[in-house]
């Protein structure tokens, strides 16, 4: 090939293209030699200005979000990753992206290990029973990245390893090891497979939850957060219960979406206007056709009303409201928090045991409950948007609660998505804490997975 056709690329380090920050001529590529990022110049744009690429992904998969905390409203607006506004970004833009288009259904034979896909994301095909396995949803691997700057909070989203992205922690957890995790698209039921009590997920149960009778359930219907988190962590290796980095990657999936803090609005309240009544009062999973009326990416509700009914995102029905499920991995004190350890070197335990955490030295509102107005962004808990105060209302700032059930000397733990009496105040940003020994007919549990 003559030499005036080959490809020549221009090539430097991160530094040195950034401190020069050229207009690369129309069409030459520029390869970055520290990060292998590629952009190809227009003939009027610097260096940093231009779109990246990489192997596996354009950097137009990157996508991020910004909230204003000085506003009250609770849009969010969604960014590029240099923070400028998307317009483009549609329902079929998640519905294709390497990482929202990838959530979906499975079955997983714990005796196995491998998932198992239906024909779409809402799981069509699968036996959803149980027979063939625990009902669990894929989250594909992640990196996120975030900033503040004065009242403005951004968080990122990639599917790759871009300049000052990191893996979001939850990956890490368990010993996870590869490139996805997996949660309970259910709401997690109970049963006694010998002699071992261990939680499943299939549509057509009741969820298990304290304070109430339950078939074979130990301990006289005793269901601690110590407990759920036994009871996943027999099925076998790599479950448990969902642990604080796992709820905080689903949040921020969530809200990137849905472009809003108020996700009952977006996307429907949940059961969340039942009757509090006695015993257990909540819906069977599955309940209302929730399996088959939401759309094949999995999203939706399920019939009749709004608000007596499932909600369903991504294959993960109640993702809020009908039961709070535990939330393992944080504990909360009157003027720090514990937090999971993010490089995945902690044991996940209720409570935290020294050497496993992190600690943030900000202060939970422990003593008042109320509408979340704003998160913390400290380094330990910037991924987690745990609330810092509480002067908003169902409508504005985070929309849901922080409900805050008890104080202690030795910690409470953390509780997510509100019940199927919890109405406005249930969404994907509602908290809340309890004691270790806090027992409920309304608290129950998801399972997670993450492979070895």
């Amino acid at each position: 090939m003559p030499r005036n056709q080959l490809i020549q690329i221009r090539r430097d380090t991160t530094a040195n293209w950034t401190n020069t920050n050229p207009i690369p001529a129309e069409g030459e590529l520029c390869l970055d030699t520290n990060t292998g990022y590629l952009k190809v110049g227009d003939g009027s744009s610097n260096y940093v200005d231009l779109p990246i690429f990489t192997h596996g992904a354009s950097i137009t998969e990157a996508i991020g979000i910004e909230w204003d905390t000085s506003s009250t409203s609770p849009t969010l607006k969604r960014i590029d990753i240099n923070g400028n506004e998307r317009s483009t970004v549609d329902a079929t833009y998640f519905d294709n992206h390497s990482i929202w288009g990838n959530i979906k259904r499975c079955t997983i034979n714990p005796a196995i290990g491998l998932p198992v896909y239906g024909t779409n994301a809402r799981g069509d095909g699968l036996d959803l029973t149980g027979a063939s396995g625990n009902v669990m949803v894929k989250i594909p691997k992640f990196y996120v990245k975030f900033s503040t700057d004065g009242t403005y909070h951004r968080w990122w989203i990639s599917p790759v390893a871009l300049a000052g992205f990191e893996l979001h922690p939850a990956f890490l957890q368990r010993g996870g090891t590869e490139a996805e995790l997996f949660v309970s698209a259910y709401e997690a039921a109970g049963f006694l497979d010998g002699a071992t009590f261990k939680l499943t997920s299939a549509t057509g149960l009741q969820p298990v939850t304290g304070d109430v009778s339950y078939p074979n359930l130990p301990n006289s219907g005793r269901l601690y957060i110590m407990d759920a988190g036994t009871y996943a962590n027999n099925i076998g290796t790599g479950y448990g219960i969902m642990n604080i980095w796992t709820w905080s990657a689903i949040r921020l999936l969530v809200l990137t979406e849905l472009g809003t803090l108020n996700s009952q609005a977006a996307l429907g309240r949940g059961i969340v206007d039942l009757a509090l009544g006695t015993g257990y009062a909540g819906l069977l999973t599955g309940a209302l056709s929730a399996d088959t009326n939401v759309a094949t990416n999995g999203s939706g509700m399920g019939t009749g009303t709004n608000g007596a009914t499932p909600v369903v995102w991504r294959g993960i029905e109640n993702i809020w409201g009908n039961t709070l499920s535990f939330v393992i991995g944080v504990t909360f004190f009157d003027t720090v928090h514990w937090v999971l350890k993010p490089d995945g070197t902690g044991v996940v335990a209720a409570p935290l045991t020294t050497g496993n955490y992190v600690e943030s030295a900000s202060v939970p509102p422990n003593t008042t409950s109320g509408y979340i107005s704003r998160v913390f962004v400290d380094s330990a808990l910037k991924y987690m948007m745990l609330g810092s105060a509480v002067a908003g209302s169902s409508s504005t700032y985070a929309c849901d609660l922080y409900t805050v059930r008890e104080t202690s000397a030795t910690g409470t733990h953390g509780q997510c998505s509100g019940a199927w009496g919890a109405g406005d105040g249930a969404g994907i940003n509602y908290q809340r804490s309890a004691i270790y020994g806090h027992l409920s007919r309304q608290v129950g549990a998801r399972i997670e997975f993450l492979k070895r």
